[in-house]
Parts: C-alpha cells; structure tokens; sequence
C-alpha cells in the first residue's frame, strides 16, 4: 500500500536587512522624524497649535509622512513594514493630529463671530488707544483688509500666542491687550470648545512623546547590531 507523502508548506522568509538599508533609514526617516516630532512636542507643550486661518490648517504641526523628505516617502513605507509598532503609532498621530485642527477650527470659528471679541478689538484700536500705542491702525496690522483684522487676532488667540517681540507689527497692540483678548477663551460660549482643543492637543503630546521613546529605542536597537552610528561625518560635513 502505497504511503502518501505530506506536502510541507514553506514559510516563505523575510527578507534579510542590510546595512545599507540600515544606513538609509538612519538619515532619510528615523533621523528626520525624530527631528520633527522633538520641534512639535516643544509647541504643543507650549500650546502653541500653529493654527493659519488663511491656510485652514496647522501649519507646523504636520503629518508623519510629511517630516520625511520627499523623495524618501518609499523608505517611510519599508521602514514601517518592518515596525508595526511604529506604523500603528504614527497612524494614531495622524488622526489625533487631524483632531486637533478640526478643533482650532471650530474654536476659530466660534471665537470670530462673538461681540465681545469686537468690544475688545474696537477698544483696542479706538483713537485714544491708537495714539497711546503712537501708531497708525494699518500699521499694527501691515495694511491687512479691515474684515480680516479679527480674523488674524482669533487666530493669536487660538494659538495661545504670547507677548510679541517687537519686530511683529501687531507686538504693540496684542502686547498690550493680549489678556482682554486671552480672557475670551473663558467665557462660557467659548470655554467647552477651548478644552476639547486643549485635549486634543495634549493626547497628541503624549503620542509625539511616545513615539520619540519608540523610534530612540528602535534607532538603538539597529546601530548596535549594525555597528552603525545613528549620524555619519558626511551628513554632519556634506561638503
């Protein structure tokens, strides 16, 4: 009686990872991202959301892919084929990174059409308070239309904007008044959607502080096994 012969399936291997790939990924994607994510942890700690109203969204404060260079979007992808972890954890940035401008832009949006917003802007650049500060209204706002200058100062308010050094041309203005203007977040129409803006930015600061522990350990894990520094002379001295 003949025996019949099993089949074995091959588990097809992965391929192996060399030094050269290695050597790509330090400076076209873990490098860079560390990087980026290191600059928008400092501005979230700070409250410092990056919101542009002219632009609709977060100007800083950008999406994974967009802290790689752009011709190195492909070792992005490889190097997260090979770290799932990290390809969940920036996948989460990105959409609590979306969160975040979404709320800027309603609190923009609720701030802007309030009248104690105009009280305060009209206070604040009435004539006495014009020659007070000793300048010309269009000067404080660089000759910006008339129908955007509550629009820009929503937008400072927003962002949580501190004092001004004195080469912004608004400095005087928002210098002086920035905590009329800043009081308006507590006022109890605005006070709800300036706390889910609030969370939203400090779930993504504890995200960005996450992932920066996660691509160190996963940098260290590579150069020690590689014997590869985490930066080379030449991109230290490219020329």
């Amino acid at each position: 009686m003949a025996v019949e012969k099993k089949r074995v399936l091959k588990v097809k291997e992965e391929p192996e990872i060399r030094e050269r790939i290695v050597r790509a990924w330090f400076d076209t994607v873990i490098n860079p991202l560390l990087q980026g994510l290191k600059a928008e942890k400092a501005r979230l700690q700070q409250r410092n959301w990056t919101w542009q109203y002219r632009l609709g969204r977060l100007e800083s404060i950008r999406r994974i892919e967009e802290m790689v260079p752009r011709l190195a979007t492909d070792n992005l992808e490889q190097f997260l084929s090979h770290n799932a972890p990290l390809k969940w954890g920036f996948r989460e940035h990105d959409e609590q990174r979306m969160q975040l401008e979404v709320a800027c832009q309603k609190l923009q949006s609720k701030i802007e059409s309030l009248p104690e917003l105009q009280v305060t802007y009209q206070r604040a650049t009435s004539n006495h308070s014009l020659e007070d500060l000793d300048v010309h209204l269009d000067q404080l706002f660089s000759n910006l239309p008339l129908n955007e200058h509550l629009t820009l100062l929503t937008e400072y308010i927003v962002n949580e904007t501190p004092k001004l050094p004195s080469y912004f041309t608004l400095s005087p203005l928002w210098n002086k008044y920035r905590g009329e203007f800043m009081a308006i977040l507590n006022l109890p129409k605005i006070k709800p959607q300036a706390y889910q803006t609030k969370m939203a930015g400090e779930a993504l600061l504890r995200t960005v502080d996450r992932l920066i522990k996660l691509l160190k350990v996963r940098r260290e894990q590579l150069s020690t096994t590689y014997d590869l520094p985490y930066v080379t002379a030449d991109i230290l001295h490219p020329d």
